[in-house]
């Protein structure tokens, strides 16, 4: 016996060839434990695998979770135990290839990043587990990596349930920390050829701003443009005419999945570009937005794919 020990039944998989899905959960809290010939089984923690596949269209994290959070709620003394993903990431490209990629690594998958973080919230998630954010044989971030960066200026502070969230995979995460409002705004599609883009307008009233009458706003963007090298790297070993191959994974976060030989080649003649390219990049500074009839509304213009932190800070 380990009397201190933490229990969880391992990750379970979601990708249709699990023996069993939400059984397990039954019987820790209703089966014979063969072990102790004893109804019930302690069960400390609760996880599976979450995989997205990009040519199915569509953001599948709903699906999977929801049965396994109904599940656990069911059950009072598993109601409140950490229900983690621990594998994941993004499996297959839009035609349906995979590789050693397990991300992707453009303004697609920042997007989907905000976008599973906010529904890993509304599913009470307690963690994800992600397996490195950076680009093969570099330390550059990835897209997903700089949304990451927006997160960790976010940490240690309150989500407020006040600002109404958006659908059709666009949101808000709302956050204060101290006199200070984070307010991370993404747009989501999940087809990579999406143009939709979309104005969002996030309004802030009573309690929230009543320390000041005018706040200085910064922004910090991932998009097409923004904190993603990928598309300029892909343009690079291109016409440099390195071999590509097209049954191969595209825009993962490894790019040997695509091309032959040579790709690094081009990677470390122009290393000083895409380190630039990569970085999250401060878009406004020390703009100053005021209070008018005792709101703050603000517009934010999103490109199909976009995450924006925007800081405000009352003076």
């Amino acid at each position: 016996m380990i009397p201190e020990a933490i229990i969880g039944p391992g990750n379970n998989l979601t990708e249709g060839v699990a023996t069993f899905t939400t059984e397990i959960i039954d019987h820790c809290a209703n089966g014979t434990n063969y072990a102790t010939g004893e109804k019930g089984t302690q069960m400390d923690f609760f996880c599976i695998s979450y995989y997205e596949k990009i040519d199915e269209n569509t953001v599948r994290l709903p699906n999977t979770v929801e049965k396994y959070r109904a599940k656990l709620d069911s059950y009072p003394q598993f109601r409140d135990i950490p229900f983690d993903i621990q594998e994941f990431g993004i499996l297959r490209d839009e035609n349906g290839k995979r590789g050693l990629s397990l991300s992707d690594a453009t303004e697609l998958g920042a997007s989907w990043y905000a976008r599973i973080a906010d529904l890993a919230y509304d599913y009470k998630i307690s963690e994800i587990y992600d397996w490195g954010q950076e680009v093969e044989g570099t330390t550059l971030p990835e897209g997903r990596r700089n949304v990451t960066e927006m997160f960790l200026k976010m940490e240690g502070g309150n989500r407020i349930e006040s600002i109404d969230n958006i659908n059709d995979h666009a949101g808000v995460i709302p956050v204060t920390k101290g006199d200070i409002i984070y307010l991370l705004v993404y747009n989501h599609n999940t087809s990579r050829n999406s143009t939709s883009t979309r104005a969002v307008y996030p309004q802030l009233e009573g309690g929230l701003i009543s320390g000041g009458s005018s706040w200085k706003m910064n922004t910090w963007t991932v998009d097409e443009t923004h904190g993603v090298f990928m598309h300029e790297l892909y343009k690079d070993v291109r016409a440099a005419g390195i071999g590509e191959k097209n049954s191969g994974r595209i825009y993962g976060n490894r790019p040997s999945d695509r091309f032959e030989d040579g790709w690094t080649n081009v990677l470390n003649a122009n290393l000083a570009k895409y380190t630039q390219l990569a970085q999250l990049p401060q878009t406004i500074k020390d703009s100053i937005v005021r209070k008018k009839d005792g709101k703050i509304t603000l517009k934010v213009d999103l490109e199909s794919h976009s995450v924006k932190l925007i800081e405000l800070i009352p003076q």
